[in-house]
């Protein structure tokens, strides 16, 4: 009876917080002001309260209450991490479903990209450029383009998810480049091949050079697994 009252107050304060019935940083009713409002225990207001947090909509301070967490990028990857954790999940799966989200992240972004979005591209490729950059500032790079890339959808849930995707795939993916940093090179010609077919709005010949881009992330999975490094 308590799984089935846990799970009704848990989904109320949440539809409550989707909705803006609850707004960011606003603090909840007390334990028991919830607990007489929906008229259940509160243990199992706790309890509730315990999921929303996990799920990281809300922020519980010690001695002050539960807060409603503002949105950001973090809540996603980190909501994300733990559905992936708690299902039977490869590395592969992940790099799949990223590589249909660049794909069609391209598309979008060869439709719908505006000049000054472009030349955001460009400056971060010529940072990329740069031998002077240490290994982690290219991957941060690295990052950056494809972020901007997301943004040149003008769909911020692509920004969102790529964001997630990024943070999933490439900490295990920074590994590789002790044992191929001649890849740096070969995705730094895809990086400006792809500015390129945008600013022509050549979205074939995008979608081509992003297969190759993405084939580069499969191929190098399969080495980190070859050395037993993920």
């Amino acid at each position: 009876m308590n799984n089935l009252l846990y799970f009704k107050v848990l989904t109320d304060i949440e539809q409550k917080i989707i909705d803006g019935t609850y707004l960011p940083d606003q603090k909840l009713q007390s334990e028991r002001e919830l607990s007489l409002h929906y008229q259940v225990s509160r243990t199992v207001i706790r309890e509730a309260i315990k999921v929303l947090s996990e799920k990281g909509m809300v922020t519980v301070k010690a001695g002050k209450g539960a807060y409603v967490t503002k949105p950001n990028r973090d809540n996603v990857t980190n909501a994300l991490h733990r559905v992936i954790q708690a299902s039977d999940t490869k590395i592969e799966d992940i790099v799949e479903v990223r590589e249909e989200l660049e794909y069609s992240m391209i598309r979008k972004a060869v439709a719908k990209a505006s000049p000054e979005g472009i030349e955001k591209l460009k400056m971060i490729c010529e940072k990329m450029d740069s031998n002077a950059l240490t290994i982690s500032e290219y991957v941060k790079e690295d990052a950056n383009f494809h972020l901007e890339l997301a943004k040149l959808t003008k769909n911020n849930i692509f920004f969102l998810l790529i964001n997630s995707f990024f943070e999933l795939t490439d900490k295990a993916l920074f590994k590789l480049t002790h044992f191929t940093p001649t890849s740096i090179e070969e995705a730094q010609v895809q990086h400006w091949k792809l500015i390129e077919c945008i600013e022509l709005k050549d979205e074939k010949t995008a979608e081509i050079v992003m297969r190759k881009h993405m084939q580069m992330i499969k191929d190098e999975v399969n080495i980190l697994k070859g050395k037993n490094i993920i």
